[in-house]
């Protein structure tokens, strides 16, 4: 009985507190938000329209510089804003639905009972906040003082670019209007079945209709075509793009981290982009481009200012200290610097230029140190730090993702925890390459894909907090790369990692190049002639920071033996770069040494002419593996993403004055348009392996191409052993298998016993006779459908690239040649009846089949780069002119 009074007495205290809480509240159940957003609480945003159901935090975006808005002030102080107005022809668009990818969370809801007006209700589904960032002091700020500045004074003159064409005639400007008008339905097309089944979402699936948000979810073909909406004059559907710019957030994603390369070069871009092509009349474009900027920038906040490639943007995580990752991507850290100029150029605010400006110093030091001088690694160690140790925790809400923490050293280390700490210490790149349980090389596109909602790995790594009970033990030192005998002595513990790509059948989605039109600057800008090496005393690098850190420059990746080298994937825009900030910042010799240095190493050694049945003279842009002991060895593959290589070296020609490479960057264009030609679909494959010539006339030999396809598939040239007959029930060898052992035994081919006579044996075990080179080959060809010339295909989609239409183009510009604009229709027919879906354009899964797959993926790049240079290819020549804007 003392127990059920006791009982009864705190159900009523609890029924009483309840209902006092209840009361307090005004009626309504709101829980309290987390301790980390109390100070921001009276800040608290919308919700995102599809917010993750992990997603805790309430925190507020603080305003933009005020430097950058009192620019902003003066000089759109008379700008025309855009309003939303009816287009024709293109839908107005209606809630997405998302496909299976995609997360929607329900509405927050109340259960009452209506029958008991005395019954206290339920509290409703707890309202989640969302998490913002938030502006926050730096750990490693650059005093303003230290801020490297945009170039002043009056620029060099530079080369003019363009071919001077003369007037067309009337009916060949009946035939280029009706390809351009073609074009141009396409992407219309596109861009309703985007605006009707996916508006403000990253990418239209279009054969199913929905959308999938493969970035941070924030409209990235919305943000990303805006300029070819306008070059194309589709003003009325850019007008209603900017209005619906307005309700972007880029202080919020779904996403945990933000990949800093692709939001830079699809979102930043996109803005800055269309800002210039629409002669800055807009400036929502910029006030949303320095919104975005400033949020990025926090990824710079390291000791050596080198950039966190996949930001962990909430605040809790992101105010604490960092270091960039022991391994990047080398197109991730490179390709940012034509977007940060561009917006330091507008705004008048040094900070972005700054920020990239430091990686182009610390990558010209290291040019001539590399394993390949001149080139730079597929992967590069960014963390400053020649002898840095990690230990590694996971945060509560970061738990899982393997966020390393620096923190002091202790003794001991044991086995279980290096393997450990090995498992957790690395990122995106620690998986690209890396083979799974089978062997089987694992496929960029797949990491990818689960980086959209959680990472399973970091991308950085933290420093300078304190290691919590459960912290892993730091590994203990190792010597870095490039000290022979101390490389031998981890190939011999096994520990040394190789470093080359391995390339699978999937390899599908890679790193793209960023093109973009930004308006380049004129006589009348004011630059000064320098080289701006910049002042690296920012102290960032100080011992005091990290007292476990040597501090290095740019350098390969620890324990790595052998490094690979590419103008393609995963390097791509790096190279393509520098001549373009060469042209946006008025002549810069910085930019010309690197990229000279950088053509005359891939002349050397990357570019090589392929073996092809009609000893056409083209050339391919492929790789090279190099270690510290050895030759290099050439891989004569190809990529779609290699093709811009072409118009970047006939641009080079142009504006450093070398003429002689216009004719590389034509044999390199060429090569692509081959490429494109070969297969059944007219599309060229995304990677590839060819022969590479061994004589200078390149004479086609059959024989040599058989022999090459052969000897990767069969040695010695025989079909495997012919397996006996199942003996029948009731003899001697069918008895029961009584253990694993001799299941095993069971599997392989029963050798021929000594006591059966020959003719027993003559029926059974006679091998088949051997097959020959030819033979084999030929089986090969048949089945895996390779066209002449071909070693092997590796990735067999087309994923919609630019890179080959954009080379087209340029050279096209650059010449005057005709002939280039039959070879870019010939390659759009094949693209428009091999991409052309029920809703937009989709990528395919097989270039060598007439009627390949398509796997409803349409990425933003589509219509914002190679629609816009088919376009371009068939617009007078006066519209984008290569001499007044960078692409």
């Amino acid at each position: 009985m003392l127990r059920l009074r006791r009982y009864r007495t705190f159900l009523v205290f609890a029924i009483f507190t309840t209902f006092i809480l209840y009361r307090f509240h005004g009626g309504q159940w709101t829980p309290e938000p987390p301790l980390l957003a109390e100070q921001h609480k009276d800040q608290v945003h919308a919700a995102a329209p599809f917010p993750r159901e992990s997603v805790t935090e309430t925190e507020s975006y603080a305003a933009t510089t005020s430097t950058a808005e009192s620019t902003l002030e003066q000089a759109h102080s008379t700008s025309t804003e855009p309003t939303s107005k009816p287009t024709q022809g293109i839908a107005e668009p209606t809630r997405p639905q998302p496909d299976e990818t995609s997360s929607t969370t329900p509405e927050p809801q109340t259960s009452t009972d209506s029958s008991d007006q005395n019954a206290v209700p339920l509290p409703a589904l707890a309202t989640k906040t969302i998490a913002h960032w938030s502006k926050l002091p730096e750990n490693f700020p650059v005093p303003s003082e230290s801020l490297i500045q945009l170039p002043s004074g009056k620029p060099k003159a530079i080369p003019k670019i363009q071919h001077v064409f003369s007037d067309e005639s009337s009916r060949s400007r009946i035939e280029r209007e009706r390809k351009q008008a073609t074009i141009k339905k396409l992407f219309k097309r596109a861009w309703a079945g985007y605006k009707e089944r996916a508006w403000l979402q990253d990418e239209l699936t279009p054969v199913s209709g929905k959308f999938r948000n493969t970035f941070c979810g924030w409209g990235a073909t919305l943000v990303d075509g805006l300029d070819t909406l306008w070059i194309m004059g589709f003003e009325d559907e850019f007008k209603d793009a900017l209005a619906a710019l307005k309700e972007i957030d880029f202080t919020t994603s779904e996403r945990l981290d933000i990949p800093l390369f692709e939001t830079t070069i699809r979102y930043l871009g996109g803005l800055l982009g269309a800002y210039d092509v629409s002669g800055g009349k807009y400036s929502i474009l910029v006030k949303k481009a320095v919104e975005l900027a400033d949020v990025l920038m926090g990824a710079f906040d390291t000791p050596n200012r080198m950039p966190i490639t996949y930001y962990y943007w909430k605040p809790d995580f992101a105010s604490q200290p960092h270091r960039a990752s022991t391994k990047i991507v080398l197109a991730e850290l490179g390709s940012l610097s034509v977007e940060f100029t561009r917006l330091s150029q507008i705004t008048r605010d040094p900070k972005y230029f700054d920020a990239v400006q430091r990686i182009t110093n610390e990558l010209e030091k290291s040019q001539d140190k590399t394993r390949l001088p001149g080139l730079w690694p597929k992967y590069i160690d960014g963390s400053g730090c020649a002898t840095q140790r990690q230990q590694l925790y996971s945060s509560p809400e970061h738990k899982g993702t393997g966020q390393a923490v620096v923190g002091p050293p202790t003794d001991a280390t044991r086995e279980d925890e290096v393997r450990e700490g090995q498992k957790l210490s690395g990122g995106l790149a620690d998986e690209v390459g890396a083979a799974d349980v089978n062997g089987t090389p694992k496929d960029h596109s797949e990491i990818r894909k689960t980086q959209k909602d959680l990472p399973s790995k970091p991308k950085q790594d933290v420093i300078k907090k304190p290691p919590p009970p459960t912290m892993v033990k730091p590994l203990e030192d190792k010597p870095r790369a490039g000290n022979a005998e101390a490389l031998d002595r981890q190939a011999s513990a096994g520990k040394t990692e190789g470093h080359q790509l391995g390339w699978g059948s999937g390899g599908k989605e890679l790193p793209r190049s960023g093109k973009r039109n930004f308006k380049r600057q004129s006589d009348a800008d004011d630059h000064h002639d320098n080289d701006h090496h910049g002042d690296d005393d920012d102290n960032s690098d100080d011992d005091s920071n990290d007292r476990h850190c040597v501090p290095q420059g740019l350098e390969s990746p620890p324990y790595t033996s052998a490094d690979s080298f590419t103008l393609g994937a995963m390097a791509d825009s790096l190279y393509e770069y520098f001549p373009k900030e060469f042209m946006l910042l008025g002549g810069q010799e910085q930019y010309r040494r690197m990229y000279e240095k950088s053509v005359e190493a891939a002349k050397r050694h990357i570019f090589f002419r392929p073996m092809t049945p009609t000893g056409r003279d083209i050339l391919i842009s492929g790789s090279i593996s190099a270690s510290d002991e050895g030759p290099h060895s050439l891989i004569p593959d190809g990529e779609h993403l290699g093709c811009f290589t072409g118009g970047m070296l006939a641009m080079g020609a142009k504006i450093f004055e070398r003429e002689e490479d216009l004719a590389v960057g034509t044999k390199l264009t060429e090569g692509c348009v081959w490429a494109y030609e070969s297969t059944a679909s007219g599309i060229m494959p995304e990677h590839f392996t060819l022969i590479p010539c061994q004589t200078k006339d390149c004479a086609w030999n059959e024989t040599r191409w058989l022999e090459a396809i052969a000897s990767d598939y069969v040695e010695p040239y025989r079909p495997p052993p012919k397996i006996k007959a199942k003996p029948e029930a009731g003899t001697a060898r069918s008895k029961p298998i009584a253990n694993t052992t001799d299941a095993i035994e069971a599997a392989v081919p029963t050798p021929p016993d000594e006591d059966r006579d020959d003719e027993d044996q003559s029926e059974s075990d006679d091998p088949a006779p051997p097959r020959t080179k030819e033979e084999i080959a030929t089986e090969i060809i048949n089945d895996t459908r390779l066209p002449p010339g071909y070693k092997t295909i590796n990735t067999r989609g087309y994923l919609l690239r630019p890179e080959a239409i954009e080379s087209v183009f340029i050279l096209y510009r650059i010449t005057g040649d005709s002939s280039w604009q039959t070879k870019g229709w010939k390659m759009f027919q094949a693209i428009e009846n091999a991409t052309t879906a029920e809703f937009g354009s989709s990528a395919i899964n097989d270039v060598t089949v007439t009627e390949p797959t398509q796997d409803d993926k349409m990425e933003s790049f589509f219509l914002a780069e190679t629609l816009k240079y088919f376009y371009l290819l068939f617009s007078e020549p006066n519209v984008i002119s290569l001499d007044d804007y960078v692409l």
